[in-house]
């Protein structure tokens, strides 16, 4: 949808645009609700979600991704099929009364209930939904109800797995970001978990690290601050870390030490997601208990202001390895650019994939040993193989129903490591961070990666485009004449250089200019899929004959001085 809407714009005008262009929209009592309303250093993002006599349709929505210039560059569909004159029972029964059955059969604590309509077959059945928080908040369930019967249509699992302050400068120490990485090291070679024991050998392993802008009460001082509360949510009970001296110095066999690594890594994390431009993404404390499950999971929990993490204590205590401290903030990061996104097999393990992503890189800019290896040292171990980001797997449109979640996941964190290599940590992270504002429910791979490439328009004014395509086309997350390089811009062709194909698959080069740039210079050669297949570098004004034995078809030079690219051009091989 390409809109340029007018100065001052209301998000009312907007949905009466949507309203005007898709057909479904116009059926009648349907309206749209703006639900979120959420700006980023790239634009800003309407989320709309599909009513009908003023009840919400489940999961059925529009996000609008409205740029600078309030041109909207990309709108989102989630509407599900539906015929809103064909409504199947009513809201008879009690919705108080089945909110009170949900909260004691699930020993929930808290349960929040609303109307809604579940679409099924084009019809809409009148039901009840209900988000039940269980064990202190630490699990997270929704139940969807017939409002008619009382009887159970859906179930899921909510959670997404793998004072007086002061400014002080306490000190912590820390695994940054895991035993196995900074000793350059496999699991069980110079040391293992051992049920948790202390080795002298962990000591000269662990950094001391500033814990920032901590809380002090009557001289303690604990493990809260602006991004980071430490807390006891859930069993195995285990009091929170404080500290008389602003020391916490812990062996990691004593609960504290894993207390310091959530709050460290995760404090570090939103800085630095700050530092990129984003302060609106979980920029406030978020409740974490570092030992709140006894089993080997760890797992984000969405209550909007009051959302918490959760760590296992399995195996290798999950808080003891930034990775899987980062990939579960990650969780909260998606969750605070698109609320109430995470929904389908494909998107949830887009979550899982972005998230692994996120873990990746902050081990990958502290060291490159086994970058492509996650979970270093709470997995890859006899507790569980972990996961890579360096998978070969090639994405198949319509048929990750089979997979889990996880191995969707693998299949974008690798995509956009082999991005971030090559257009380095910032620029991808940057795009990965303005790429989840236009998440929507049961959106697909393609979907993302589409949304990544809008993100490379709004923040680099598509500097970076060539990289991406690169490396999604070459695993099919992005597929058709978006990865067919067929034309070039006028306004790149150099007239200083010319290239003419000699057979055998080979070219001559020839500069037309009296000089060469001072820089570095070389001629690089993509398909038309975008794909790198030959480097020459440029070292002399004679015509050269290029050795680059290519197949026959069209391919794409370009000129790179110092690692910039400068022009263009089209050869055909025969």
């Amino acid at each position: 949808m390409n809109y340029q809407l007018p100065l001052g714009y209301s998000t009312a005008s907007v949905a009466d645009a949507l309203v005007a262009r898709f057909s479904s929209l116009q059926q009648p009592g349907t309206s749209l609700k703006l639900q979120h309303d959420i700006t980023s250093p790239g634009g800003r993002h309407l989320h709309y979600t599909v009513q009908v006599d003023g009840i919400p349709v489940h999961e059925s929505g529009v996000k609008v991704n409205v740029g600078q210039s309030s041109k909207i560059f990309s709108v989102n569909l989630h509407l599900k099929e539906m015929k809103v004159q064909e409504k199947v029972g009513g809201f008879q029964m009690s919705m108080e009364n089945l909110e009170f059955g949900v909260m004691e059969e699930m020993g929930a604590q808290e349960v929040h209930s609303s109307m809604c309509w579940w679409p099924e077959e084009g019809k809409l059945i009148a039901a009840y939904l209900f988000e039940a928080f269980i064990e202190n908040g630490t699990r997270q369930q929704m139940v969807i109800k017939n409002a008619a019967t009382g009887e159970e249509i859906h179930r899921a699992d909510m959670a997404t797995y793998s004072g007086h302050k002061t400014h002080s400068t306490p000190r912590g120490r820390i695994f940054n970001p895991d035993p196995c990485t900074v000793a350059e090291t496999t699991y069980g070679v110079q040391f293992s978990d051992n049920n948790d024991m202390h080795l002298p050998i962990f000591d000269a392993l662990m950094d001391t690290v500033e814990l920032k802008d901590l809380t002090q009460q009557n001289g303690v001082y604990e493990l809260s601050g602006p991004y980071v509360a430490i807390k006891d949510l859930a069993f195995p009970f285990r009091a929170p870390a404080t500290s008389a001296t602003g020391d916490f110095f812990f062996k990691r066999d004593e609960s504290g030490f894993e207390d310091v690594m959530a709050y460290y890594h995760i404090d570090s994390m939103q800085r630095y997601v700050q530092a990129l431009g984003f302060t609106n993404l979980y920029n406030r404390p978020i409740d974490v208990d570092a030992h709140g499950r006894s089993d080997d999971q760890s797992a984000f929990i969405s209550n909007n202001g009051n959302s918490r993490l959760v760590f296992g204590e399995g195996g290798v205590d999950d808080a003891e390895d930034a990775d899987v401290i980062i990939h579960e903030y990650g969780h909260a990061l998606s969750f605070a650019a698109a609320p109430g996104s995470n929904s389908g097999n494909e998107r949830r393990g887009l979550d899982e994939g972005l998230c692994d992503y996120f873990a990746a890189g902050y081990s990958f800019d502290i060291s490159i040993f086994r970058w492509d290896e996650i979970f270093n040292w709470d997995g890859h171990n006899p507790f569980w193989p972990g996961r890579t980001v360096n998978s070969g797997l090639i994405y198949v449109p319509g048929s990750t129903g089979g997979l889990d979640i996880y191995t969707i996941g693998e299949m974008w964190a690798s995509a956009m490591m082999q991005i971030r290599i090559e257009a380095g940590g910032t620029v991808a992270d940057r795009l990965q961070l303005q790429a989840l504002y236009a998440s929507t429910p049961n959106m697909t791979l393609e979907d993302a990666a589409k949304n990544v490439l809008d993100a490379d328009s709004l923040l680099f004014n598509k500097a970076n485009e060539a990289v991406i395509k690169k490396h999604f086309c070459a695993r099919n997350l992005l597929r058709g004449d978006i990865c067919l390089v067929t034309t070039i811009d006028p306004e790149d062709i150099d007239p200083l250089w010319a290239a003419v194909a000699t057979g055998e698959g080979n070219f001559n080069l020839k500069w037309l200019s009296d000089s060469l740039p001072s820089e570095p210079t070389e001629i690089r050669v993509f398909d038309t899929m975008g794909k790198l297949v030959g480097v020459f570098p440029v070292e002399s004004l004679q015509e050269t004959e290029m050795q680059a034995n290519l197949g026959s078809g069209l391919y794409i030079l370009g000129v790179f001085v110092n690692g910039s690219r400068k022009s263009n051009r089209k050869l055909v091989i025969w």
